[in-house]
């Protein structure tokens, strides 16, 4: 086992250190047309369908390694303490997040390049500087207000639609719609 998954990890190494030779081919061409565009061999729209299209296309590789979402994305892991943001994307158990990293990685994604996104297997991820992705939009990933994500946390936290989730929802004054949405994501994602 311990060979086997070695092994995977050194073909994830030569599969990353060949996305940094063609992200580096990819640096000199750019300069290249920056140059040409300099010297008025290149028009600027060229230019710009140029730097578009390099963007956009497969095989175009993230500058870090991708990493998974952190585990507040994932709709099981959610607790009465988790960190929440005005807007929260979950993830259900459908998705094959490691495959979807793994497509990122190898550069056979699409990256959009007005938003900076990834697409991956249909499903779109945004990524921060230190190579973390984290759910847009897509098959599978469900938007949650940030009450109805305290709710799903306290019906995580106590098992359901139970007396104490209610309580702890009533003692922190979460809408009757909070409450609802949260209840639903609880049953849409699992436990």
């Amino acid at each position: 086992m311990a060979v086997a998954a070695h092994k995977q990890d050194r073909a994830d190494e030569r599969a990353y250190e060949d996305a940094a030779r063609g992200r580096r081919a990819a640096e000199r061409q750019a300069a290249k047309n920056a140059q040409a565009l300099r010297n008025g061999t290149m028009s600027q729209a060229a230019f710009d369908d140029a730097q578009r299209s390099a963007d956009e296309r497969p095989g175009t590789f993230p500058k870090v390694r991708a990493r998974r979402p952190d585990r507040r994305h994932f709709g099981r892991n959610v607790t009465t303490r988790t960190r929440r943001r005005g807007k929260n994307t979950l993830i259900d158990g459908t998705v094959d997040v490691d495959a979807d990293v793994a497509v990122i990685n190898s550069g056979q994604a699409f990256r959009d390049a007005d938003t900076g996104n990834w697409i991956a297997n249909g499903r779109t991820y945004g990524m921060h500087e230190n190579g973390t992705v984290f759910p847009v939009s897509g098959p599978g990933f469900h938007d949650a207000s940030r009450g109805g994500f305290k709710a799903l946390g306290a019906y995580n936290e106590f098992g359901g639609d139970t007396a104490e989730a209610r309580r702890w929802i009533a003692q922190h004054k979460l809408s009757p719609e909070a409450a609802a949405e949260g209840l639903q994501l609880f049953r849409t994602l699992g436990r």
